[in-house]
C-alpha cells in the first residue's frame, strides 16, 4: 500500500494496530476510493487480504457470513466513535489513561512518537504527560 503523496508518518493519525487481530481500513475498503492512511507493519507480520468483490461472493454464498460481517461493522463503528469522541470530551491525560486501560500493548509495544501521534500530541507532551502521572 502506498503512503500518500503529501503527509508523512509524523502527521498521520494512528488508528489502527494489530496484536494479532486485524488491520483495515473500512471506508477506502467500502467505498473503492483511495486511502488517507496507510499500514505499516512494524513487526513480522503476516499479511492476507481479499478482493472486494471475492468478500461480496461470501457474503452471498456463506451462511453466517453476513452475521459476522454485520458484527464486525458495528464494532468498528464503536471502535472509531469512541476514539474520535475522545478528543472532543478528554483532555490528553484522560486518553493517555484511557489508552492504558483499554489496551496497554500499545503503550508497551509502541514508540513514544506514534503513541503520542494517535493521543494527538506532540511527542514532547507525552512525556511531560508521563512525567506527572509517574511521579
Amino acid at each position: 500500500m502506498a503512503v500518500p503523496q503529501n503527509t508523512s508518518s509524523a502527521t498521520l493519525l494512528l488508528r489502527y494496530w494489530s496484536f494479532p487481530t486485524t488491520t483495515k481500513n473500512t471506508k477506502s475498503y467500502i467505498t473503492g476510493e483511495g486511502s488517507e492512511e496507510y499500514i505499516q507493519a512494524l513487526e513480522s507480520s503476516e499479511l492476507l487480504y481479499i478482493y472486494f468483490r471475492d468478500f461480496q461472493s461470501l457474503l452471498s454464498r456463506v451462511p453466517g457470513w453476513e452475521k459476522f460481517y454485520i458484527y464486525y461493522l458495528e464494532n468498528a463503528y464503536v471502535n472509531n466513535t469512541r476514539h474520535l469522541m475522545s478528543f472532543l470530551t478528554m483532555d490528553a491525560t484522560e486518553r493517555y489513561k484511557q489508552l492504558l486501560e483499554q489496551n496497554p500493548a500499545v503503550v508497551q509495544r509502541l514508540s513514544n512518537r506514534m503513541v503520542a501521534n494517535y493521543l494527538g500530541i506532540s511527542q514532547e507532551s507525552l512525556s511531560r504527560l508521563k512525567g506527572r502521572l509517574y511521579k
